[in-house]
């Protein structure tokens, strides 16, 4: 696979075990520190932290998400459509919500399509 090649979706190995991972912050990667678990993934995001995983290809990073997404009871998970933005309807649904918005590959949304700042702001969400 070369740099510039975009994985499909049916050629991503999936595993009915999960491995569990770790993360740490980026700014600390260099550092000697103990990483975070999934479970403290979790409670990041329970106390209105983001998170970003970085990584290369199939290392996991979306399925590390989604064992953390099944930890959370009050929050509604929207994974976004490529070709659209959410309409203002979509928003006001979500309005006053715990949102956890899912961006797989994010290298792939467009700044023109998407205007995060603008969903956001319309929500008036608490993530």
């Amino acid at each position: 696979m070369r740099p510039d090649e975009i994985l499909r979706n049916s050629e991503r190995p999936y595993f009915n075990t999960y491995i569990n991972r770790h993360a740490i912050p980026s700014e600390l990667s260099s550092a000697n520190i103990t990483p975070y678990t999934e479970q403290d993934l979790t409670t990041l995001v329970e106390q209105g932290n983001s998170i970003l995983l970085i990584g290369n290809p199939t290392e996991g990073k979306t399925r590390t998400l989604l064992e953390v997404i099944r930890d959370l009871k009050s929050f509604v998970v929207i994974c976004l459509r490529l070709d659209r933005s959410p309409s203002n309807n979509a928003l006001e649904l979500l309005k006053d919500k715990k949102v956890l918005w899912l961006l797989d590959d994010l290298n792939t949304y467009d700044s023109d399509t998407y205007d995060f700042n603008y969903a956001d702001s319309n929500m008036k969400c608490n993530a």
